[in-house]
């Protein structure tokens, strides 16, 4: 569908659009839509139609291979907002309200839409609705979709930055999904799933339902980094249409696989940091790895002024260390407004392989800190739009266009103002002429194709009419003065400039020809005429001139870059070329990165040189960038070159960034931007030191608190406006987060080193657990750099899944189930465990239950004065105890249960410890016999005693059978007596 707005005739268009056979379309026919005046009117009665030059209707319909399906436009007056009114209900007929029908319905369809809109009494709207013709087939349809077709392919997916390391927080995706079928109202469901490295496990990072895609639209993902998982090959799945409810033309290209690889180490640039002042010599070049905690390797350090680093200049360096901060001090003395590259790496330099990360700064020792590009390698990674930074000369040049010169022209009367014209791509130049007779000449410019202008008989030219200016230079052919001074013209052009010549001729004039302009001759001398000066540019067709002749020559002066083209038509022929012109653009932009972050801005310098004496038009914009990420245009200078810039808010906007837009309307040569700086005051810069200090145990024992200490640095010259706050968070094997509270640090003073330390209690952390620790979370005090503050750390906290012992006596022994014990009994409970960390010291870890004669069960609570609780406090006798005083008033059969556990919940049994016992309140003894008996000279006594408490006076007489007491034995010879059974030796 092409849709055109503007001046239109019969014929022709404003803008050249009106040879179809300019669109190249074989096979691949629009429907075009012309909104201007007359240009449907293919009912005219005109001359050039029997010259079968067809109106602009019939050439886009009849043309073979070319031109439209269907020509629709109005037949008289366009009257703009009708136009635009039947336009734009047509474009909702074809989309929407008629689908798939015909483009003669959809045709009908909008005129009874706008009629009933307007009604019949608006005469404007019923001329417009009257007056729109279509040529065309009427039953012929646009192609529809019978389905919608939702597609995502491999190119339609970005991942930024590109590369990426485990000390990004997150890295971006972008997604974008199209219909190429028919679009509906129906909502879809969209997945993004993420396979990790570590483990194979799989997640949906993204699971939503989105409107229905109409023709393109896009999901921007940030997927965090968690190092100690990530790192690695990560797999990125998009489906679109998840639950593939849609009945989709095709179901095959609605998922697609991205691989993104985490790489686990790298060093990077710290200070100096990148595009960075440095006024003193002698500094420590300081550079975090993206690993906190990486192993001892080797890395390395280069410094030269050419980012190819290959220059005599060039200083290396290399440390061994584990992960964290690493130094270097090359031995290189700076020279002044000298730019230097420096790049850490890590790998083996001797096979090339390292992973390089690049910085710069510039030594300017009378400047103030601040940040600066002023050379050819930190331009190189500025935002260029229509101006490129020249490799061979590295100089800023404007790009380079290819731009289509389209030349009409023909005879008066067959064809009139509307048909004679140049344009430069969809441009105007001129049209016509303004004298008949006479040849146009158009000079454009061989840089720029910009026209020269003529105000008035410029450079011996005719008088112009109509307007001022026009771009051409009008030159009689009829008499010897204006021949000469056409031909002065021509030699006057520069090399290099494009010159094109046309001829305003007429019909009944055929006397004048070839031989009239080489007539001048007789009186300039041989070989001096228009005619041979035409001949030695390259028009050597001019030997057919004749006035009522269309011609065109181009040619591009003494520069044979551009071949010179010529063409000469019958009378009635109308000439219609296009001429491929390469030019150069004559504005465009350099945008330099993001400087900062600052915590102030001072000034704005910067300098260029213009490679002409005509000034360039150059304008600096100052953007700012929120905290958010909002961007702000702050301030445009023109022409200043140094500027305060301390009206901005370095607290709202720590970083800004430069614009420049460059404008040589004249000679197309851009500014050459020599330097651009923000001077201000810099923020101070910490990183994390575990090659400094690190002290944290990777495997633990269940309940063992965890001693962790941890250095920060202070690698700036810059001190901290506050003190730090210091974020610790354990996620536990169910993915649970437990929050470490630590207290802030004291910031540690330029140059200086600060130690965290904290404990963890592992008491419910057993599994695989991860640490992040955080120094300064969130850049809640200012600081250059965040991504060298944090540490990943997994550690195993070994389970405890041995069972306590538990241990219960009566009186100080055990007893046998039913055993008589004491109504005023001392029952312990002993609890013992071999964990030497989870120290059994609560009453939860234990339940006693006594159940009454009567059957009711009844728990002890452990606050009253009956129960005694000892806890354990050290982990070498992991011992509890529970003693227990009771009085049982009530004479019968109890039973005991008693149920423990070690803190992690490990049970002493696996059932609960049981045992009944006999309660009688009665003081007595009872069941007295002794065996052997008889004997000779020991025997044993066994007797139960009850009651409470243990009689004071026991005696056991010992008789012969005869009855005489042989011996009397004494409670003290008896050995401890308890109540209950008794069995004593004797």
């Amino acid at each position: 569908l092409v849709t055109y707005f503007g001046h239109s005739s019969p014929n022709t268009l404003q803008f050249s659009l009106d040879e179809p056979a300019d669109l190249k379309n074989v096979g691949k026919y629009p429907f075009f839509i012309a909104n201007g005046c007359q240009a449907g009117n293919n009912y005219l009665f005109d001359t050039l139609r029997l010259a079968q030059n067809l109106t602009l209707s019939e050439k886009n319909i009849v043309t073979p291979n070319a031109g439209s399906i269907g020509f629709l436009a109005s037949t008289h007056l366009g009257i703009v907002n009708f136009l635009h009114f039947y336009t734009n209900e047509f474009y909702t007929e074809l989309s929407k309200k008629s689908y798939g029908k015909s483009f003669g319905e959809i045709t009908k369809n909008t005129i009874n839409y706008i009629m009933q809109t307007f009604t019949d009494e608006d005469y404007f709207n019923r001329q417009n609705s009257e007056q729109v013709s279509l040529n065309g087939d009427p039953a012929v349809h646009a192609y529809s979709f019978p389905k919608p077709d939702y597609v995502i392919e491999p190119q339609l997916v970005g991942i930024s930055p590109q590369i990426i390391s485990i000390a990004e927080p997150s890295f971006n995706v972008s997604l974008k999904m199209m219909n190429i079928g028919k679009g509906t109202t129906d909502s879809i469901r969209v997945i993004v799933k993420r396979k990790y490295p570590s483990d194979g496990h799989e997640e949906n990072i993204f699971d939503q339902k989105i409107p229905a895609i109409q023709f393109e639209d896009s999901i921007q993902l940030v997927v965090p980094v968690q190092p100690l998982r990530d790192k690695g090959l990560n797999k990125l799945t998009f489906i679109v249409d998840a639950d593939n409810t849609t009945d989709e033309s095709c179901e095959t290209n609605n998922t697609i696989s991205k691989d993104v690889f985490i790489y686990e180490n790298e060093l990077r640039p710290v200070y100096p940091a990148n595009y960075s002042i440095i006024n003193k010599q002698n500094i420590t070049f300081s550079a975090s790895t993206a690993n906190a905690l990486q192993p001892s390797q080797q890395y390395l350090m280069e410094i030269d002024t050419t980012t190819a680093f290959n220059s005599p200049l060039k200083a290396t360096a290399s440390s061994v260390s584990s992960g964290g901060i690493l130094t270097f001090t090359p031995t290189v003395t700076f020279s002044d407004s000298t730019v230097y590259y420096w790049r850490t790496g890590v790998g083996d330099a001797s096979t090339g392989n390292v992973i390089w990360n690049v910085a710069s700064f510039v030594y300017l020792p009378n400047s103030t800190e601040g940040f600066n590009q002023s050379h050819y390698y930190q331009f190189k990674n500025d935002l260029y739009y229509n101006i490129s930074l020249d490799s061979a000369d590295r100089k800023f040049k404007y790009k380079v266009s290819d731009r289509n010169l389209k030349v009409r022209t023909g005879i008066y009367p067959y064809f009139s103002f509307d048909r004679i014209d140049v344009n430069l791509d969809f441009e105007g130049i001129d049209n016509y002429g303004c004298r008949y007779l006479s040849f146009q000449f158009y000079v454009l410019d061989g840089k720029t194709l910009k026209p020269w202008h003529n105000t008035g008989s410029l450079y011996g030219s005719q008088a112009i009419c109509q307007r001022t200016p026009r771009n051409f230079f009008e030159f009689s052919y009829q008499d010897s003065s204006s021949r000469r001074k056409a031909m002065d013209f021509m030699n006057f052009v520069p090399d290099s400039n494009y010159i094109l010549i046309t001829n305003l001729g007429r019909d009944f004039v055929s006397s004048v020809n070839a031989s009239t302009l080489m007539s001048d001759t007789s009186y300039l001398g041989s070989g001096v005429s228009l005619y041979h000066t035409f001949k030695k540019y390259g028009f050597d067709l001019i030997d057919s001139f004749r006035a009522n002749k269309p011609m065109i020559f181009i040619f591009k002066k003494n520069d044979l870059s551009f071949p010179a083209q010529q063409f000469i038509g019958n009378t009635t022929d109308w000439l219609v070329k296009d001429f491929n012109l390469r030019g150069l653009i004559n504005i465009g932009t350099i945008e330099s990165p993001w400087f900062g972050p600052a915590k102030k801005w001072n000034d704005l310098h910067w300098d260029g040189k213009d490679l002409e004496p005509q000034p360039d038009q150059t304008s600096i914009e100052i953007l700012g960038q929120t905290v958010a990420g909002d961007v702000v245009s702050l301030a445009t200078l023109s022409p200043a070159k140094d500027t305060s810039v301390s009206f901005i808010d370095a607290a709202t906007y720590p970083h800004l960034k430069l614009r420049m837009t460059n404008a040589d309307t004249v000679n197309s040569s851009p500014n050459q931007l020599r330097y651009w700086r923000l001077n201000g005051e810099t923020l101070p810069e910490g990183a994390i030191a575990p090659n400094i200090l690190y002290q944290f145990k990777d495997v633990v024992a269940q309940g063992e608190f965890i001693t962790a200490k941890v250095a920060f640095k202070n690698i700036s010259g810059k001190t901290f406006d506050d003190s730090l706050s210091v974020k610790c968070v354990i996620t536990d094997r169910n993915n649970v987060p437990n929050a470490i509270n630590i207290p802030k640090i004291k910031p540690p003073a330029p140059g200086d080193t600060t130690t965290v330390t904290f404990t963890v209690d592992t008491k419910n952390l057993s599994g695989v657990n991860s640490m992040y620790l955080m120094f300064n979370p969130d850049g809640i005090v200012a600081e250059q750099y965040l991504f060298n503050n944090f540490l990943y750390k997994d550690f195993t906290v070994n389970e405890d899944k041995y069972n306590p012992t538990m241990d219960v006596t009566f009186d100080g022994i055990h007893i046998l189930s039913k055993d008589i014990i004491s109504p005023k009994p001392h029952i312990q409970v002993k609890l013992k465990d071999d964990n030497t960390t989870l120290l059994l010291n609560d009453t939860s870890l234990f339940r006693i239950q006594v159940r009454y004669p009567d059957g009711i069960l009844r728990d002890v609570v452990f606050n009253s004065a009956q129960v005694q609780f000892t806890k354990a406090t050290s982990g070498s006798d992991n011992t509890a105890l529970i003693d227990y005083f009771p009085t049982f008033t009530q004479d019968g059969q109890y039973e005991l249960i008693v149920t423990g556990k070690d803190v992690n919940g490990n049970k002493s049994g696996a059932v609960p410890y049981r045992v009944l016992f006999t309660i009688i309140n009665k003081p007595m003894i009872s069941n007295m016999l002794n065996y052997p008996n008889p004997f000779t000279t020991s025997t044993a006594f066994v007797f139960t005693i009850t009651g409470s408490e243990v009689p004071q006076n026991i005696r056991i007489q010992i008789l012969t059978i005869t009855g005489k007491v042989v011996r009397e034995i004494t409670k003290e010879e008896l050995g401890p007596i308890h109540i209950g059974r008794n069995i004593t030796e004797f």
